[in-house]
Order: C-alpha cells, then sequence, then structure tokens
C-alpha cells in the first residue's frame, strides 16, 4: 500500500513552489539588460561556487597508488652476471638491484632500513651487527629465507678463489649463526660504512650449494636467477647468437616488503649510447 506524504513534506513542497512563482514574479518585471545581467551574475555565482567546492575538494583528497602497468627502459650494455656477488656491469647491478633483496636497504634520504631483517641492532662498541630475518621472506621459488642463506652468500663473497668484486669487503668479517632467523656478524674494528654491505643481495642456499666456484660464473642461474627482491624474472630474449637482449620482470607478489605496484618491468639492452638514444626518440624504450 502507498504510504501518504507527511504534513510537513507537503508544506515544505508548497512553500518551495510559492517561493520559484515568486522568484519568476521577480525577474518577468526585469527589463532586456536587468535580465541580461541577473544571467551573468548567476552564472559567474555558479562557476565561483564550482571553482570553490573543487579546491576544498582537491585539498582534502589524497590520491592512492593502484598496482598495475608496465615501465619499459633502455640500458647500454649486455647483462651476464644477474648476482649480487658477480655483478660488474651497469646491465648486470640493474637487473641484480630489483631481483635480490638484502638485510638492510639503502632509503632516498641516504639512510638504511629492514628488507628482508626484521630488525637489527650494533653493538656499542661498533664491532657486532645483530640481526633477525623476517618469517615472511621467501626466495622467488617459495622457499624461505634463513641465517644460514646468508651465511653462505657472504663466505661465498669472502672466498678468493670466486673473485667477487665483493670480496674485499668482507675481508676480517665473522659470521655466526644464532638460529634459523638469527645471526650476527663480527668486526675486527669500528667501522661505519660497513652498513652498505648489508644491502648485499642474499643467494639461496639450496640452490647454489652444489656449484663449486669454477662452476658459479658459468650457471644458467646468472641469466634465470631466483632471488628475494620485489621482481622476479619472467622472460628472457636472446638474439640469434644467444646473447640476452631483453629481460622481462614481473611484480613479486611476496616480497618481504609488500608487492611493488608496477606490474611488469621490460629491460631492453642496447651495445651503446647512440643505439639507446635511437631507441628512446623512435618510443622503442620509455626510460634510458
Amino acid at each position: 500500500m502507498e504510504s501518504k506524504p507527511s504534513f510537513w513534506r507537503i508544506l515544505t513542497r508548497e512553500r518551495s513552489i510559492d517561493r520559484l512563482e515568486k522568484t519568476e514574479g521577480i525577474v518577468r518585471t526585469f527589463s532586456a539588460t536587468e535580465k541580461t545581467l541577473f544571467i551573468i551574475c548567476a552564472v559567474i555565482f555558479a562557476i565561483g561556487a564550482f571553482s570553490l567546492l573543487a579546491k576544498v575538494s582537491s585539498h582534502f583528497t589524497v590520491g592512492i597508488p593502484l598496482r598495475g602497468g608496465s615501465l619499459t627502459e633502455g640500458v647500454v650494455g649486455t647483462p651476464r652476471f644477474v648476482n649480487p656477488l658477480l655483478a660488474v656491469s651497469d646491465a648486470d647491478r640493474d637487473l641484480t638491484a630489483l631481483v635480490y633483496s638484502g638485510l638492510l636497504k639503502a632509503t632516498p634520504d641516504g639512510n638504511f632500513a629492514p628488507d628482508l631483517a626484521e630488525s637489527y641492532s650494533v653493538s656499542p662498541d661498533g664491532l657486532t651487527y645483530s640481526f633477525v630475518i623476517r618469517k615472511n621472506a621467501v626466495f622467488h621459488d617459495g622457499t624461505p629465507v634463513t641465517a644460514e642463506d646468508v651465511e653462505f652468500t657472504v663466505k661465498r663473497a669472502q672466498d678468493a678463489g670466486l673473485k667477487s668484486p665483493r670480496r674485499v669487503s668482507w675481508e676480517g668479517v665473522s659470521v655466526e649463526v644464532k638460529g634459523e632467523r638469527e645471526l650476527s656478524f663480527t668486526l675486527k674494528q669500528p667501522y661505519a660504512p660497513f652498513v652498505t654491505n648489508l644491502t648485499m643481495g642474499i643467494l639461496p642456499k639450496h640452490v647454489w650449494q652444489s656449484l663449486d666456484n669454477d662452476q658459479m660464473p658459468f650457471s644458467s642461474l646468472n641469466i634465470n636467477p631466483i632471488g628475494t627482491g620485489p621482481y622476479r624474472v619472467s622472460s628472457v630474449k636472446r638474439t640469434g647468437d644467444g646473447i640476452p637482449s631483453e629481460f622481462v620482470l614481473k611484480s613479486n607478489p611476496k616480497y618481504a616488503l609488500g608487492e611493488p605496484y608496477i606490474k611488469t618491468f621490460d629491460f631492453k639492452f642496447y651495445p651503446n649510447e647512440k643505439a639507446l638514444v635511437a631507441a628512446l626518440k623512435s618510443g622503442a624504450i620509455e626510460s634510458a
């Protein structure tokens, strides 16, 4: 059964109609010039009100980034070692920084923040750095990151037989595993810049331990790596000679600090700056 309008609703409606009729009556008495001025004022008022509302809305609105999209970037050089212990070229380092992550990461303000580490502390004498690894830290294959993975990575970096560019940074540093997710580093003397070492990517021990120093540089894992970083290698395109020419990286939903917003990174590699600039001008890449 349809409900009847209430007394107050009827009264309000009648008053609104009455006001509208009175306004229309007043407008009818205007001359042509007065009507024109009235319309102009009404339009100016409407535009002003809309502008004010837009500014208020803009002031209180907070933009929320959405996940998705892609970025195609050009790099000079050819990647050979997507490996934190062997990376030597800019192409190597660019990919390694996205595929791997360390206990700490550098921040834009020049400081360092936990990455794979849940927490860390430095002894008063500046000689011992203690870490606890996050429970949710896993490699791209789903294997949990443990203190033994960190120990393995550091000891391989220190091994003179591997000839890692990182070796000199780790000389004189001892590493001790204190639990599945706990470990510490001990220095022979205080060295404040040591903290930068802790951004080095961690290798999965269960994947690399069967390879000796002579085999590591030739492993396919240097081109199809398994890391812990915000991105994982999805596909690799090669030239007719088998040289990698393009890497497609996909965001890692299991990254310890949360899945990154850009879904796909497409890296294309060029032999020199001239070719890189030409690709940028032609639209083959978006950044360089």
